[in-house]
């Protein structure tokens, strides 16, 4: 392979200009343009306004040793390739750009052959990073291409993300992203319907580690529009035949997702009220009483219905009795613990599962509820609007169906008493 096929460029920093021109003619014989300076600072204003691939320093220049020259050098270019001239006079001073990891030593006089070797293995070492930084370049143009969101990682780390993905994020570009606190971390809120709080990009590994190996569901927050519900996506993966280099992408399935649980709460949810429907409810039941089964806490359950409820209907209309139903909900939901379950049980009536609940205490929470009822002002009623109350705690051993027919007993007997009551066994 020859230098010259991929132009290559070079600098000749060398204070004696014999030796100068004639390293610059054998330098000419392989790559396409040489660049001469007689000193160190034209040298750098050179580099600045060229960047030559190669550059060839002298130890001593006129205005400056070469090592100064090539730690300026270094801070435009980390990489930068050198090769170094010296005489029998300067060989000490070599020591001192060992640190800079120059790539050859050359001896004055240069031998034509030497340097040529040394810019061949530059010149092989450039055009595979060239080749590395072409096919990266393309990859990059395709992603950006790329109608959905794509991120790139390696190591566990964010190698690239396309177009798409940064205007999403509110990034101009990649480097504005990769330079900015959080990374894609910060944007995650839940990961296959688990919070995410992680910080240390632990998400790409959560779904390349999976033993189902399935697509995943990602929710990401929206940082132009906060406010915003996060959006869902679908996020699959490939690896690259590289070790640790993986290209995800995602599928924004949001308004898929919200119809599924808009489908799900619909299944599980009384549309008038909000309350849990009645087979709902009783998958809660069946679940606690599977619990107590398992040795443990009792539980009780509270039946209550709307007294005279008929008579708000046929005088005020049904409209004002569905409102009563959805206010008496909201009552109740917000006088009960985070763990209990309320379901309308059907019409005007309804049950409250209290999980580890004994009966003194779910009578008392029974009877904080009546009072709470009896002094609300239900919208379009002018009068009080009261409510009986049955309570029971699920005896050892007893079913589901002998539960239930207790608990419907015992607000029977409510009503059957003067209803506004609770009544308890």
């Amino acid at each position: 392979m020859q230098a010259s096929a991929f132009s290559l460029s070079a600098l000749v920093a060398d204070g004696d200009e014999y030796s100068r021109q004639e390293t610059a003619g054998f330098l000419s014989r392989c790559v396409s343009r040489v660049h001469q300076a007689a000193d160190g600072q034209s040298a750098f204003r050179l580099y600045e306004e060229h960047v030559p691939d190669i550059v060839v320093v002298d130890m001593v220049l006129p205005d400056m040793d070469g090592r100064q020259l090539m730690v300026r050098i270094r801070e435009l270019d980390p990489e930068a390739p050198f090769l170094v001239l010296y005489d029998g006079y300067s060989p000490s001073s070599l020591l001192k750009v060992l640190e800079l990891n120059v790539s050859a030593f050359l001896f004055k006089p240069v031998s034509p052959e030497k340097l040529r070797m040394h810019v061949g293995r530059i010149a092989k070492t450039l055009f595979l990073k060239r080749q590395l930084l072409e096919a990266r370049y393309t990859l990059e143009h395709l992603l950006n291409m790329y109608p959905s969101f794509a991120a790139m990682v390696e190591d566990g780390k964010i190698a690239y993300l396309n177009r798409r993905f940064l205007e999403y994020l509110g990034f101009k570009n990649f480097e504005q992203f990769r330079n900015s606190p959080g990374g894609l971390d910060s944007h995650i809120r839940e990961i296959n319907g688990h919070p995410y709080s992680k910080t240390d990009g632990a998400w790409a590994a959560l779904l390349t580690d999976d033993p189902l190996d399935r697509d995943h569901m990602l929710r990401l927050s929206n940082p132009r529009h906060p406010e915003r519900r996060p959006q869902t996506f679908i996020v699959a993966f490939n690896q690259f035949p590289i070790p640790g280099r993986y290209l995800f992408t995602f599928t924004e399935v949001s308004e898929l997702d919200e119809e599924r649980a808009s489908l799900e709460s619909r299944a599980f949810i009384d549309p008038l009220t909000g309350a849990l429907n009645r087979r709902s409810f009783m998958d809660r039941l069946a679940r606690e009483q599977m619990r107590t089964l398992r040795g443990g806490e009792p539980f009780s359950l509270i039946m209550f219905d709307i007294d005279h409820f008929k008579s708000i209907n046929d005088s005020f209309g049904h409209d004002v009795g569905d409102t009563v139903l959805k206010q008496l909900t909201d009552l109740v939901l917000e006088n009960v613990r985070e763990g209990d379950s309320l379901g309308r049980w059907g019409g005007e009536e309804f049950m409250l599962l209290e999980p580890r609940a004994g009966l003194d205490s779910a009578a008392r929470l029974a009877e904080r509820l009546r009072e709470g009822i009896a002094a609300h002002h239900f919208t379009g009623v002018p009068r009080p609007v009261t409510s009986s109350f049955g309570v029971v705690q699920h005896r050892p051993g007893e079913d589901m169906d002998d539960l239930t027919k207790r608990v419907d007993q015992a607000l029977y007997r409510a009503k059957e008493s003067g209803r506004n009551r609770v009544v308890s066994e």
